[in-house]
């Protein structure tokens, strides 16, 4: 993040990002965006990083690259207000190819319930709504965000299988999870990869999908996540 310095750099790496994707034969993606994280630390504001984004997907896309849509990623730790904040922006932004929102950061930060507002709010005005929840927290994090964030899918979710009426619950409802099989073996969430819940999942009928986390983080990709 501490190379990510002006809106041209956010550019560079969408573009980067569309060419890689092209290559993997992927025609479309949603992809996180957290413009908090810069807003707070270099004073970027969103708006500027978010059409510097998405100029460089429309181009990536005009030469062949897959269609981009974004979702902006709000930071639990960082409190209600942000998350708020969040909402807004992502409105603001919706020019600029923001499909929604989501929260990531520390599970245990702050109960789900804290936000049920700005979630409310972002329902209510169209954005479409993911979290990252069953991940570090059980499955008490999934069922907040099951039912109190009324979220359309959430972001790992893996802690589901530890509850059974809860997988029942997910099945009924066709909430999706944003499964990330290589961040959670890195992490130490799942100690090996036998052991990822994400089989016992779609097999109990749960809804589930194969995502990449933090590409650069985990050196991964979509096509790497489906090999492994």
């Amino acid at each position: 993040c501490a190379l990510l310095r002006r809106p041209e750099d956010f550019a560079a790496i969408t573009s980067a990002l569309s060419s890689r994707l092209r290559r993997d034969g992927v025609r479309y993606a949603e992809v996180f965006c957290s413009p908090t994280i810069f807003a707070r630390s270099r004073g970027i504001p969103a708006a500027e990083i978010l059409d510097a984004v998405s100029r460089a997907a429309r181009a990536g896309e005009g030469q062949g690259g897959p269609r981009l849509r974004f979702l902006l990623d709000g930071v639990r730790q960082f409190g209600l207000a942000q998350i708020e904040d969040l909402v807004r922006t992502a409105a603001d932004c919706r020019p600029y190819d923001v499909i929604g929102i989501g929260m990531g950061g520390n599970e245990k930060a702050a109960p789900s319930g804290s936000f049920a507002g700005p979630y409310r709010e972002a329902r209510r005005i169209g954005l479409r709504t993911t979290v990252h929840a069953g991940e570090f927290d059980g499955p008490r994090s999934v069922w907040e965000a099951l039912e109190v964030l009324e979220v359309e899918r959430i972001g790992h979710g893996i802690r589901a299988a530890e509850d059974p009426e809860l997988v029942r619950a997910l099945c009924r409802a066709g909430v999706f999870l944003e499964c990330c099989p290589t961040s959670n073996v890195m992490t130490g969430v799942v100690p090996r990869w036998e052991d990822h819940p994400i089989r016992a999942l779609h097999q109990a009928g749960v809804a589930v999908t194969v995502n990449s986390d933090d590409p650069a983080l985990f050196s991964t990709t979509l096509v790497g996540e489906w090999e492994a």
